[in-house]
């Protein structure tokens, strides 16, 4: 996989921890990405596979309709990381947070809470990481985790319905056709590989 890191540069003062810590994250989604991939090829014929992937997904369902869908995504965002460069973009304050020229405010147009994002309007393949992206050891998620979750935003389309552990498990309970198409449902799938 190749990638690219952009706006890391000596002056901010969390330089080099950002950018080593990217360095390392990018390792990391490329050996789980290839964990995942075997994992999925296995779903027919193991039951531990099967039971993760009901976790996050609901029920492989009639036909395997609902299987070859998550399946195709998966298949989508893992052969993207293989194959497409990436562009990490430092956008925490100090490391070129991103600045609304118009109103002179951070982060316009995006969420409080967000760690990271991506612009798919825009077609580029570039994954903004905000200030609390580098804190991610603190919290219930993992750097590369949330990486995979933006990528699937990127190359399959997903949404943002839910966030977390136990919601994601309830949207794949109750509502698995949504789940198929909310991030964090792939990206909590991702990171049982890590």
């Amino acid at each position: 996989m190749t990638y690219e890191l952009e706006n890391f540069f000596p002056g901010d003062p969390q330089n080099s921890y950002r950018k080593n810590e990217a360095i390392k994250l990018f390792r990391t989604i490329t050996a789980t990405a290839t964990r995942a991939e075997i994992g999925l090829r296995r779903i027919a014929h193991d039951n531990n596979e099967r039971d993760r992937f009901t976790r996050w997904f609901g029920p492989v369902g009639p036909n395997n309709t609902h299987l070859n869908q998550i399946k195709a995504n998966l298949t989508k965002i893992i052969r993207s990381v293989m194959g497409k460069k990436i562009i990490l973009r430092n956008s925490a304050v100090g490391g070129g947070a991103e600045v609304n020229p118009a109103t002179g405010k951070l982060r316009t147009g995006v969420p409080l809470e967000a760690v990271a994002y991506v612009r798919p309007a825009l077609q580029n393949l570039k994954i903004y990481l905000l200030e609390e992206f580098f804190k991610h050891h603190q919290y219930q998620w993992t750097g590369a985790g949330v990486i995979f979750h933006e990528l699937s935003h990127m190359f399959a389309n997903t949404k943002d319905h839910c966030y977390m552990h136990q919601p994601c498990i309830n949207l794949a309970l109750n509502q698995p056709l949504q789940a198929r198409n909310n991030a964090d449902n792939y990206r909590l799938y991702f990171e049982e590989f890590m």
